[in-house]
């Protein structure tokens, strides 16, 4: 993070980062693993705290670029204890850079290739909602090239690694054995307009099926999902080099979202409310 934004962390952290909602939606003890990654690159993991005053004061004592939650552990979490994860939310991570584009490459993101992002929350969302039956399921935006999934419900968060894993293998089920539910394709077809991409040599009128699944159906990273230790990073967190703060968004409203618009460390030091709608979202599916 340049030097600028890392300046106005303090007061971001102290008085902006909704950190007792945070608290309250994770219900962090000193059972659950937080880790901070500091601007220098030191990675401190098994951090555990037992009281929102107790966080704060470390995170303004040493100023994370970045705020990672991990699991519920049996125990507290000590050096040279055996430490048993109990539980997690259900989460899910979907980048940019597994999929098939022509407009960017790399760390690089424009509206048009965001549209498999909006495509993906759509998808997502009725899947989990509908075909799985969860409630409080929180997307956010990660500052940079896509989209973090926290699903809490109680019933996954209680899932084991093994269940983790079935849930990361139905989702590729539809690619791998190409099988096009039609509820999918009407939520693929919302974005169709994709193809309009003069590079990608197909014309929304001419796709096939498997064309519209192979580049528009959600690509996740399987380890994020299976693994019940594995961290990511916290909502409201900023990102390190876009410094995007990684706020929710809401699914039935996705398709109007612009990259552009979503907001910047700065302009929240420059009107705090700018979080305002972010932070109803939030409090909608937890409060």
């Amino acid at each position: 993070m340049d030097d600028q934004a890392y300046s106005m962390l303090p007061y971001f952290y102290e008085n902006i980062f909704p950190l007792e909602r945070i608290f309250q939606w994770l219900k962090i003890d000193e059972k659950r693993e937080i880790s901070f990654t500091l601007q220098n690159g030191m990675y401190l993991r098994y951090l555990n705290f037992k009281s929102k005053e107790e966080l704060l004061t470390k995170i303004l004592s040493t100023v994370p670029v970045k705020i990672d939650f991990g699991a519920v552990y049996a125990n507290r979490l000590r050096k040279g204890t055996e430490c048993i994860p109990v539980e997690k939310e259900l989460v899910f991570d979907i980048d940019l850079t597994d999929y098939k584009r022509t407009c960017c490459t790399g760390r690089n993101t424009c509206e048009t290739c965001f549209v498999l992002v909006k495509s993906a929350i759509k998808l997502l969302n009725y899947s989990l909602k509908e075909e799985f039956g969860f409630e409080k399921v929180l997307f956010v935006f990660s500052g940079g090239r896509g989209i973090h999934c926290w699903v809490s419900d109680d019933n996954a968060r209680s899932l084991n690694n093994s269940e983790r894993q079935s849930v990361t293998k139905f989702f590729d089920s539809v690619s791998k054995r190409k099988i096009f539910p039609t509820e999918y394709c009407n939520i693929l077809m919302e974005n169709i307009s994709y193809f309009n991409e003069p590079d990608l040599n197909i014309k929304p009128e001419t796709a096939t099926v498997e064309e519209i699944f192979e580049h528009l159906y959600i690509k996740l990273d399987k380890n994020v999902t299976s693994e019940i230790k594995h961290l990511l990073k916290s909502p409201f967190c900023v990102h390190s080099s876009t410094t995007k703060v990684c706020v929710p968004l809401d699914p039935e409203n996705i398709d109007t979202v612009l990259i552009e618009d979503l907001p910047t460390l700065q302009n929240v030091m420059d009107n705090p409310k700018t979080l305002d709608p972010y932070i109803r979202i939030f409090d909608q599916i937890f409060f």
